[in-house]
């Protein structure tokens, strides 16, 4: 009986190990760990993808999700060498969509490479976002209009709120242009009219005032409010008589003179009546005075 032998060879799956480094990238992170900068502009490289295949006929494609299917990243085309009996193929990953931190903070990537047979690795990698200081955008006030009434002084009037990206930032307001001395604001952005304001309708019916906020990164925003100044019925100052002479024994009716009003509210009009009519001896008929009696 004759024996035979036979060399049997067993072929293994294929084995593709996928790194993610931040080599080329802006900032350096651990392996399969990414983080890159909020606001970094579109194609932006965050680090290289690398794949290496036993086989080194074997060439690599890449691509990429992530769990929100944002688009927040994306593959340059694939290099590939030989190199230590492996086929390594690299592409930088790049920034693909816009960051912002405060909106969200991970991401969880699934990154597929797939060689040229069309067998492929699937990894999942965290990506962190790096929170940077971003500068206020916006001041708001806490009623629909800045207003006050004429006349008075040290009154408490409403808040000034910034708005933000940055919504847990600390902020401190001042004024950088004060209404020619007739406002204040507190740090926290109270606004107040000051003890000597004298706001007048009349000759000064708003005032224009400018808001600064400066955040906790010493990055501000300024923005012009124009506080109106409401009107107030004031009373009457003075009133006289443009003739106060009449000769005597004239006629009912006669017109002595015309009254006439001073008032620091413009365009208003007047009723007139006698508290004293001299014993009946005249009349007032609209702002004209008359004889009565003779």
């Amino acid at each position: 009986m004759t024996e035979r032998l036979f060399s049997i060879t067993v072929i293994g799956e294929t084995v593709i190990t996928l790194t993610l480094t931040s080599v080329g990238g802006a900032a350096s992170f651990d392996d399969n760990k990414p983080s890159v900068t909020e606001n970094s502009t579109i194609d932006t490289v965050i680090g290289t993808i690398k794949g290496e295949h036993q086989d080194i006929t074997q060439d690599m494609t890449f691509s990429v999700e992530d769990t929100q299917n944002s688009g927040i990243v994306k593959f340059s085309n694939a290099a590939c060498v030989t190199k230590d009996e492996k086929r390594v193929c690299t592409a930088e990953v790049m920034v693909g969509a816009t960051l912002d931190y405060e909106l969200q903070s991970q991401y969880t990537l699934i990154c597929q490479v797939t060689n040229t047979a069309g067998k492929n690795t699937v990894e999942m990698f965290p990506l962190s976002l790096i929170d940077v200081n971003e500068a206020p955008t916006k001041i708001v006030y806490s009623e629909d209009q800045v207003s006050v009434r004429e006349n008075i002084n040290g009154i408490t009037l409403g808040m000034f709120i910034v708005v933000d990206p940055d919504n847990t930032d600390t902020h401190t307001y001042t004024l950088a242009n004060d209404g020619g001395g007739k406002f204040t604001l507190t740090q926290t952005g109270q606004l107040s009219v000051t003890d000597g304001a004298n706001l007048d309708y009349e000759t000064q019916p708003s005032v224009d005032i400018e808001v600064k906020v400066t955040d906790s990164g010493h990055l501000s925003w300024s923005q012009s409010f124009t506080v109106l100044v409401t009107d107030v019925n004031e009373i009457p100052t003075k009133v006289d008589l443009t003739n106060n002479k009449v000769l005597e024994m004239s006629a009912v009716g006669t017109v002595v003179g015309n009254l006439r009003t001073e008032d620091p509210d413009k365009n208003q009009t007047f009723t007139y009546e006698l508290t004293d009519n001299a014993d009946g001896r005249f009349l007032v008929e609209g702002n004209v005075l008359k004889v009565s009696v003779i």
